[in-house]
């Protein structure tokens, strides 16, 4: 289990999140997956809902190839957008610490581009 998050557990290569009667299995294979699945299955009655699209009525629409690169065309940010920008992504880190747990990916993501954002950030 996570010191910080008691509904997140992990083992070597392998993460499960629970919410209420819903989990999340992320591993490395889908082989690892389904050992899991049949593990949960011997102790609980289990609906599979394969990959999700929606994840507590969170959409999860960006394609996960998608590749994050500035824009040759946008001229560099000056300091107050600077400032603006990573005050933005603190008190979003600081909204996430607390309870909202779901857009830690997002805000590390933009966090990397806190130096040179842009209007597409």
């Amino acid at each position: 289990m996570a010191q910080s998050d008691n509904y997140v557990f992990y083992k070597s290569n392998c993460v499960i999140c629970v919410y209420v009667d819903n989990f999340l299995v992320a591993t490395a294979t889908s082989h690892e997956i389904d050992q899991v699945q049949r593990a949960l299955e011997k102790e609980f009655r289990l609906n599979d809902l394969r990959t999700p699209q929606t994840y507590q009525t969170k959409s999860t629409p960006m394609n996960p190839k998608q590749v994050l690169n500035r824009r040759p065309d946008e001229e560099p940010p000056d300091e107050e957008t600077k400032a603006r920008f990573a005050t933005a992504i603190g008190s979003l880190i600081y909204l996430m610490v607390g309870t909202r747990p779901d857009i830690a990916f997002t805000l590390g993501t933009l966090s990397r581009f806190t130096s040179q954002p842009q209007s597409h950030h």
